[in-house]
């Protein structure tokens, strides 16, 4: 039994054998092997299975395939589609992991030739460790939730990307489909509880936001659309503030969000939990959306436009977070993007109310709202 650090010293980064390289190949040699990194240079990746007996990965397919180039990504794909049951996607994994057998190696090193043999990088691994077996269960825990890939949806991915590969991560707008579990976890505070938020800044709308959400199918549902107007901040860039968004407290039991004139998300009405999107006419889906959709209907004309291209707005049932599929979140997206840039100010702005905006982008204010909302309810 030992646990020991694996880093470079001065012989290693100055052309002698990679301490990563070796603690991996002790690991994989004739093992069946897991293997968990989000980036992955395909020849090191192939040298890994070759060593090995069997092996499995999971990685986030997204950031694998736009880190890399163009023809990168075609290789990629290519060794997803010959080994489609032995690589499933897990959106958001950043965990660098390779187990088999009573050994584990974990760390910040990427498996990448640069990352293995070329970065200041430092892991640890375990031989004959109780941690072996944990890290076991959490991989075959995180295998089980998650689930076969789509090859479609994958070139449908690659073809969305930028030519060249981002070190950043992703910039598409289409994403892929995940059953991984989703990480929601909260700061904690070293000595002091939750900071207590000032809820007197909001006036009224406070308790107003409070009594909608009461009216949410559950907790779950209200905060997973709170995440969906979260990304439609982030990928719109637009603040609070900017004359053209407005996310307002009407009556009825909805949270819309307006972009100039025409509403773009909105959340359930009473009695029935439903999200509605935007869609652009030209959406090749849109027909069949709208045939099997709880309830649609087709904006109006403003001036400067024609019927036939005005956009749909659909509501569907379901959990906001799966109710679209990748592509049609993407096509979604490129609908409210339209409407972003379709106008300078909505003329609805004197209706516009703060407190759904910090709910969707200040997860601590989101959970004081939805504490209060929910602990009523159950208090009841």
């Amino acid at each position: 039994m030992s646990t020991r650090l694996v880093y470079h010293t001065p012989i290693s980064a100055n052309g002698g054998l990679s301490p990563f390289d070796e603690a991996i190949r002790s690991i994989v040699l004739n093992g069946d092997v897991g293997i968990v990194c989000p980036y992955l240079g395909l020849n090191y990746l192939k040298r890994i299975c070759l060593l090995s007996r069997s092996w499995r990965i999971l990685t986030d397919v997204e950031e694998w395939l736009a880190s890399f180039s163009y023809e990168s990504r075609q290789q990629i794909y290519s060794f997803i589609s010959q080994h489609s049951e032995s690589i499933r996607h897990c959106k958001d994994l950043h965990a660098k992991v390779i187990l088999a057998g009573d050994k584990a190696l974990l760390g910040s090193a990427n498996f990448t030739e640069k990352g293995i043999t070329g970065r200041t990088e430092v892991s640890v691994i375990f031989e004959a460790e109780p941690q072996v077996e944990e890290l076991q269960k959490w991989f075959e825990s995180l295998w089980l939730q998650s689930s076969a890939m789509q090859l479609s949806e994958i070139a449908t991915y690659i073809d969305s990307l930028p030519s060249q590969g981002n070190a950043e991560g992703s910039s598409a707008l289409i994403g892929l489909s995940s059953n991984a579990p989703k990480v929601r976890s909260r700061l904690t505070a070293a000595k002091e509880p939750r900071k207590a938020v000032n809820t007197q800044q909001y006036d009224s709308s406070h308790g107003r936001l409070v009594q909608i959400i009461r009216q949410a199918p559950n907790r779950e549902w209200i905060d997973e659309y709170f995440d969906l107007l979260s990304e439609l901040i982030s990928f719109t860039g637009l603040e609070d503030g900017d004359p053209r968004f407005v996310s307002s407290l009407p009556q009825g039991g909805v949270l819309p969000v307006t972009i100039n004139r025409r509403y773009v998300l909105a959340a359930f009405r009473r009695g029935k939990p439903l999200t509605g999107f935007i869609f652009g006419v030209n959406y090749e889906q849109l027909p069949e959306m709208i045939s099997s959709t709880v309830h649609s209907w087709r904006f109006k004309p403003f001036s400067g436009e024609v019927f036939e291209q005005t956009p749909y707005f659909l509501r569907l049932e379901g959990s906001p977070k799966d109710v679209l599929t990748s592509e049609q979140k993407a096509a979604w997206r490129k609908a409210v993007l339209f409407e972003v840039d379709h106008g300078q100010v909505s003329p609805y702005q004197k209706y516009h109310a703060s407190v759904v905006y910090q709910a969707a982008v200040d997860l601590e204010y989101r959970a004081l709202v939805l504490d209060e909302a929910f602990q009523e309810l159950n208090a009841a």
